[in-house]
Parts: structure tokens; sequence; C-alpha cells
């Protein structure tokens, strides 16, 4: 058992320290106006934490035990607190360290459903790929004591790079020799704190709501990918990074990036491709993309997740956009998870050190390893 997963699982700290973890993961998922109830213990009305998403004002319920329990305990924990939404919030989302499977988190909802509620589950395995993702690792690092390892350190960089350079008002040269500072910490993550403390005193950019959230296909409409192209590519690009500045919204990049190692100087890895190649090879990986979707849809499972994995990890290594390859990546696989298999819940996505390892294998040939952290996003 991973050490996120264990630590949570055998929960020691508490409920107060609980429902701050989960206010925490809950702003990670691109809740809004988090307002804990009383986690200093007093009555609370069966309502531990009152935040807003989608328009609606939702109740948050915590449930941590100390150890694994049986499911009717979780679904009677999870009735009690439904009983408790007032008639003016409208959903439940139900915070809790115990493993459910699929058919369970749907009796939840269902239960929900029947009490004209919304429901969003934050289950075992919901929360462990949270925190082990790069924008949570400091979050982890509060609240379960697990600190970021140096390959760790250089995912959360690079995964917030854009962000950190608009706080940091730095160019990609002075963001990777930050990198290199930050992963020759001997000690602690004094450097990381600071960055973060510098970060948060500009605002936070808008989330990416995408990679925590779950989707279900339940309509008869074309697939959106079978026609994948540039131009959907720069459209994904226009809804997903409104929030960058308007000159690189919806344009492929026209000047040369480079990307860095540990000591803020040219990787060895694969480079991204000259600008002036970008329109033909974004062009390249879609066609083969569009050429191979009917092939795909009658596929094993195992060849479909693999050839998604091959077109995320050749669609970063082209990097077409100057900033918010990532979100763009992940919005596109999103949609190939949800025209394959039906289902993507990209909250159980890894994104921390686990995903950037099996992208530097892709960029290799071999992207096996990726391909098999698309497994429970797809599982149904």
């Amino acid at each position: 058992m991973l050490d996120t997963e264990l630590r949570l699982a055998a929960w020691r700290n508490g409920s107060t320290q609980a429902e701050r973890l989960a206010a925490a993961v809950l702003k990670l998922s691109g809740f809004e106006e988090i307002d804990p109830q009383h986690p200093l213990g007093g009555p609370d009305g069966a309502r531990d934490i009152i935040c807003t998403k989608g328009g609606l004002i939702w109740v948050g319920a915590v449930y941590f035990p100390s150890t694994p329990v049986r499911f009717a305990a979780v679904k009677k924990k999870f009735q009690h607190d439904l009983n408790g939404v007032s008639p003016g919030h409208g959903g439940i989302v139900f915070v809790t360290n115990q493993t459910l499977s699929i058919t369970q988190r749907k009796s939840l909802v269902d239960l929900g459903n029947a009490a004209k509620k919304e429901v969003d589950v934050f289950h075992l395995e919901r929360l462990r790929a949270q925190l082990d993702s790069a924008p949570a690792y400091g979050v982890r690092l509060q609240f379960l004591g697990i600190p970021m390892s140096a390959e760790e350190q250089l995912a959360w960089f690079s995964d917030s790079g854009n962000q950190l350079s608009d706080a940091l008002a730095a160019n990609t040269r002075e963001l990777m020799g930050l990198k290199a500072m930050i992963q020759r910490l001997g000690e602690g993550q004094k450097e990381v704190i600071r960055t973060l403390n510098l970060a948060a005193e500009t605002g936070l950019p808008t989330p990416d709501l995408v990679s925590t959230s779950v989707f279900t296909r339940r309509d008869n409409f074309d697939l959106v990918t079978r026609s994948l192209a540039p131009s959907l590519v720069l459209l994904f690009h226009r809804l997903i990074c409104f929030d960058l500045p308007e000159r690189g919204v919806g344009r492929l990049r026209s000047s040369e990036v480079w990307l860095g190692n540990a000591d803020g100087v040219r990787a060895d890895h694969a480079q991204p491709p000259p600008a002036s190649e970008v329109p033909s090879l974004l062009e390249a990986i879609c066609e083969n993309w569009r050429d191979n979707f009917k092939r795909l849809e009658g596929s094993s499972a195992k060849i479909r997740r693999l050839a998604i994995a091959k077109f995320h990890a050749a669609f970063l290594v082209t990097h077409p956009f100057l900033d918010g390859n990532g979100r763009v990546a992940r919005a596109i696989l999103m949609q190939q998870c949800l025209d394959l298999f039906g289902r993507a819940d990209m909250s159980l996505m890894e994104k921390g050190a686990r995903y950037y390892a099996a992208l530097s294998q892709a960029d290799k040939g071999d992207a096996s390893a990726l391909a098999s952290l698309l497994e429970p996003v797809v599982a149904t």
C-alpha cells in the first residue's frame, strides 16, 4: 500500500485535521468560498463545510474512521449528512478515507438524487490520487507529513511552472534555475514554502477543473475526437486557457522553447521541435489519430489506452503553445477517454512523479507505463 493511502486509511489525526484536509482538497478541486463550520468542535448541524461550485451551494461532509469499516456504516453516515442538507443547498460533497467501489459510489449518488441533491464523492483512491499529484504535494506535506522527494519537487515545479513564472515574473531559464535550487535542498521544504507564499501574494490562477472532475458520456452525438484536427485543438486552448494573456490564447507558438534538467541547462531528453515545424507536426498527430479511430473503437481496452497515451506524449513533446500545453493535453485526453470508453474520472489520473517518469519513458518510445496510468481513469 502506498504511503499516502496508508496514512489516509489508518487516520490518526482526529476530526479537526480531517475537516481541514478535506477543505484543502476541495479547494484544489475547484470548490470556492470554502467555509468550515466548526472544525474545532461544536454543533454544525451535520454540515462540516459549506462551499460553492458550478453555481450551487454545497454541504461538505467528512467521514474519516481510524480503520476500514463496512459500506453499511459509510452509507449510514452519508444518509445522516444528507438529511442535514437544507433546501437552500444544491448538493453534498462527501469526503471519506474509505475504499468505495463504483457500484457503492453510485448508490450514494442515487440517494442524493432521490433527495434532489447533486452528489460528489471523494473516496480513498480519489483522495490518494489528488494528494499524490504535483499541485497537492504541499497539502500532503502539511496534513500527512510526507515530504517531497527530489523528483516530486521537480514535478511540482514542472506542473505549476507557468503559474509561478507569472507570480515571480521570471523567464524560463530563471524557472529552471529555481528547480535546480529546490532539488539541491538538503533538508526541509523551505524554498517550496517561500515560493508558495510568493505565489499566494499574487492570487491563485484559474484552477484546472478538468483534472479533478468525473465525466460520463450519456449522449448519442458524434464523437468529438473522431474528427480531431488542429482547429479543434486551438478551440480547446481557447476554452481551457482563457486566463492566459490574450496574445497567446488559441495561437500556436511562433518562438523557440526548450526544456531544462535539474541543473537548469538544456536537458538531453526529447526537446520541443522548432516553431516552424509545429503546424505540420500537430496536423500529423491529429491525422494519425483520426485515421486509427475506427480501428480503435473495435480494439481491446489495452490498445485503446496505449493509443491515447501515445497521442498524449506526442502532443506534449510537440509543445504547440507557449503556455497551457499541459491543461490542453489533459482536456484532449479526457475527451479521448470519453469517446473510446464512455467514462473519464480525471480525479484518478496520476499527476505527480509517476506521471512525469511515464512521460519520459514514452519519449523514448515506450508508452506502456503512461497507458497503465489510464486504467483507473476509464474503469467502469
